[in-house]
């Protein structure tokens, strides 16, 4: 295949629809041979190293191509959406005769992608591109960045694969979990099944809980446990190792040795794969506030890193005993959670919504931030917002503030600020008020918002502040529920606007 014939695929898709673009796809790929469709799915993955070349240092070697001086083509570039866009403008200048196109093979060009260094993926660069059409060159410099901009990365490939192969999509995204994308096309184009078990090691999407408005219904049989006010933990055994993995994928297991420690004194001596939750806690043992934790995450030391203690609570398992459970019912899944001792979250059955309010109050007595309820049937489904968990805690809405206005407060605050005015953005520039504020400040606080105060005046300082929710009366004017002032925001020079508010009323 020539390269010529990809550029022109990804020219044809690029403005398409999604389901369009993954038929014209799918017809593609079908036409290609075995080798040629494993580079064109890596290619459209962009699943090739990246070895520190970007658009500035291509622009350099670009202008020395066409002995552009003083920074000609990087003045020029912020006319263009981008570089690609630029030396198409340019190419289209010069006479490009047919021989131009379709000389270079597509896995020259991949090869280029895959160098072991800059350098060398610079050399490969201009060994190429003097032999490529217009659009060619557009699609390689495209490419050659990682940043194609058609719409067709990885998501649409999972759709494609899928098509391509006859298999459902879900099957073919738990399976990219653990291959390639062009890993499982050769298999499945060899007529061999999937496998897919998802083994300790390889992070899994975390399932999210959704929010209900008012009292849950409790219709069948469901564990309730705490939600604690921390940070998402997924952590993995495997051969004696632990690995911790936040939300997002990253490998935290440093931050958090005495967690490490623990797992080995209490978790079983089998592989396995747990949900759980890291969250500060006091000197006795109770749930501490959430940002105390953030020295764990963001410190750069020991010793700033431990100032906190920190517990972890598991309330669900994906893999145990060489065996991936994750699609199993809750109620198995439940069963091995005791095998972790005082780790395992805290739970109990219930079956009315009676039970599971009286658990809720006891939760939020104790300092947590409510509970989630899980239907015994329900299954783990990696990244989806699913009904199958459900949370319920009280209302709370944090919004910036803009302080209209102040007055002194009385006793031994008679000297300070004792109750702010606070306003949020409208539609015009003009600020809306939504009451006044007078909790959650320390002394310190007090202090300085006086002397911050006194040197602005009003409409200049933001404060983040955090209610209940937020009400509106007959007449439309907005309030808030129990405001309490959380921090200044020095960050911020305008507060949240009336648009985002009105998603809270």
């Amino acid at each position: 295949m020539k390269f010529q014939e990809f550029a022109d695929i990804n020219e044809e898709i690029t403005n398409m629809t999604p389901t369009r673009k993954v038929t014209v796809l799918t017809k593609f790929l079908a036409t290609l041979s075995s080798v040629e469709r494993t580079l064109v799915i890596k290619m459209f993955c962009l699943d090739y190293p990246n070895v520190g070349t970007g658009e500035a240092g291509l622009i350099k070697r670009l202008e020395e191509y066409y002995q552009c001086y003083d920074g000609e083509l990087a003045n020029m570039i912020e006319h263009y959406e981008g570089l690609s866009e630029l030396i198409e403008e340019l190419g289209s200048e010069r006479d490009c005769s047919e021989s131009d196109e379709g000389i270079v093979n597509f896995g020259e060009v991949f090869l280029c992608l895959c160098q072991d260094n800059y350098k060398d993926a610079y050399s490969a660069f201009f060994d190429i591109y003097p032999n490529l059409s217009i659009i060619e060159m557009k699609w390689f410099i495209r490419y050659f960045l990682k940043e194609p901009r058609n719409g067709a990365l990885k998501s649409t490939m999972v759709k494609v694969v899928a098509k391509l192969h006859g298999e459902t999509l879900k099957t073919i995204k738990k399976a990219s979990t653990v291959n390639s994308l062009d890993v499982i096309d050769v298999i499945l184009n060899a007529g061999q099944e999937l496998d897919l078990s998802v083994p300790p090691g390889v992070f899994r999407k975390p399932m999210l809980a959704k929010a209900v408005k008012g009292t849950p219904v409790i219709r069948e049989p469901c564990i309730v446990d705490v939600k604690y006010d921390g940070i998402r933990a997924q952590i993995h055994k495997k051969d004696k190792e632990i690995i911790i993995f936040n939300r997002k994928g990253d490998d935290i297991t440093r931050k958090f040795n005495d967690i490490v420690d623990e797992l080995h004194d209490c978790g079983p001596d089998s592989d396995y794969v747990v949900d759980g939750e890291i969250y500060p806690i006091t000197e006795v043992g109770g749930p501490d506030e959430f940002k105390k934790i953030m020295s764990r995450i963001h410190g750069k030391t020991q010793a700033v890193m431990y100032r906190t203690n920190v517990t972890l609570r598991i309330f669900d398992i994906l893999y145990y005993n060489d065996e991936d459970i994750a699609e199993t019912d809750y109620n198995n899944r439940a069963t091995y959670l005791n095998d972790f001792g005082k780790l395992a979250a805290d739970k109990i059955i219930v079956t009315n919504a009676e039970a599971m309010l009286e658990y809720y109050d006891k939760a939020i007595a104790d300092g947590y931030e409510g509970i989630i309820i899980k239907p015994l049937t329900g299954k783990w489904e990696a990244g989806k917002r699913s009904l199958n968990w459900t949370k319920y805690k009280p209302a709370r809405v944090d919004i910036d503030c803009v302080v209209t206005g102040a007055s002194y407060g009385s006793g031994k605050r008679a000297s300070v600020l004792g109750t702010s005015d606070i306003a949020v953005g409208g539609v015009d520039g003009e600020y809306i008020s939504v009451g006044s504020v007078g909790t959650g400040f320390t002394d310190n606080d007090l202090t300085m918002m006086t002397g911050l105060f006194n040197r602005v005046g009003p409409g200049n300082i933001i404060i983040e502040v955090r209610a209940d929710m937020i009400t509106q009366d007959k007449k439309g004017n907005l309030g808030l529920r129990f405001p309490r002032f959380i921090k200044i925001r020095e960050d911020k020079v305008i507060p949240t606007n009336i648009s985002e508010v009105n998603e809270y009323v």
